[in-house]
């Protein structure tokens, strides 16, 4: 399974990329994340992902990802492929269609930290030396003990469409260490709502180890008019079993924005 021929990789059948799927193939992915810290400072979050081969080179995909509390994104896209697939360098566009929505009434629990703009979190506590209630923003590091939490409010964030659309380009590669592969995604986000676009550059480079496990590193970065991010996620992973891979990696913020975070998957192709 961890094997690659010189110029068509290995990940172009298990994982998802630049390459296609191929006809009635399949690929269901799920990896979970969070921060190794206290219950209330995990915050984790999980993806769930799948492929299907339509035709040799027409490839079909959904995915649902759990973001930062109380957000969703879930999406449908479709991937062409614009070579062959024994063709060295593999090159495809991608189109699709996604909903960023409020997850609460899934169950996922309210937003912890107060957000500025359409997502208003506060937190109500009863000074018990004034004898009176306030009302504070949720992201305070600090809490004075004489106030007792009474309750909270919260305002839903409103749902937003989304249009997707991305390059893929792909190569897989011998080297003395053993096979390889390096796979660049570059993508843009246009929300139907009065948002900027979200570019996103997404690259990783992947080396087989072994005969069935594989080390990666994956660079993520996503820039718009008010946001941008860098993270690196290197990786580790194992064949279980024919078909089926076990992954651990991290996730870390290259600006030092956020905790690194332990990112554990699987993914399995039929």
């Amino acid at each position: 399974m961890l094997i690659l021929c010189l110029g068509l990789a290995w990940p172009g059948p298990a994982l998802a990329g630049a390459w296609a799927r191929g006809a009635g193939e399949a690929f269901v992915s799920l990896k979970g994340a969070a921060a190794p810290r206290s219950r209330d400072e995990m915050k984790p979050t999980f993806a769930l992902y799948g492929e299907y081969g339509l035709t040799p080179r027409l490839t079909l995909g959904a995915s649902y990802d759990k973001l930062d509390a109380p957000l969703s994104l879930a999406k449908v896209f479709g991937r062409w492929n614009l070579t062959a697939p024994e063709a060295t360098w593999q090159i495809a566009l991608e189109a699709g269609a996604g909903v960023e929505f409020d997850d609460t009434a899934l169950g996922f629990g309210r937003i912890d930290v107060w957000r500025p703009g359409p997502d208003i979190r506060t937190f109500e506590y009863y000074d018990s030396i004034s004898g009176q209630t306030i009302r504070l923003p949720a992201d305070l590091e600090t809490v004075s003990p004489n106030l007792e939490l009474v309750s909270t409010e919260y305002e839903p964030r409103p749902t937003a469409g989304t249009v997707i659309a991305a390059l893929h380009l792909g190569r897989g590669f011998g080297t003395p260490l053993g096979d390889a592969w390096v796979d660049v995604r570059l993508g843009v986000d246009m929300s139907m709502e009065d948002r900027p676009a979200l570019a996103k550059i997404d690259a990783v480079a992947g080396l087989s180890v072994l005969e069935r496990g594989f080390v990666s590193l994956e660079l993520r970065a996503a820039r718009s008019e008010a946001f941008h991010s860098l993270l690196a996620v290197p990786a580790i992973g194992y064949e279980i079993r024919p078909g089926l891979h076990a992954t651990l990696g991290a996730i870390l913020d290259t600006r030092g924005a956020a905790p690194a975070r332990l990112e554990v998957g699987t993914w399995v192709s039929f």
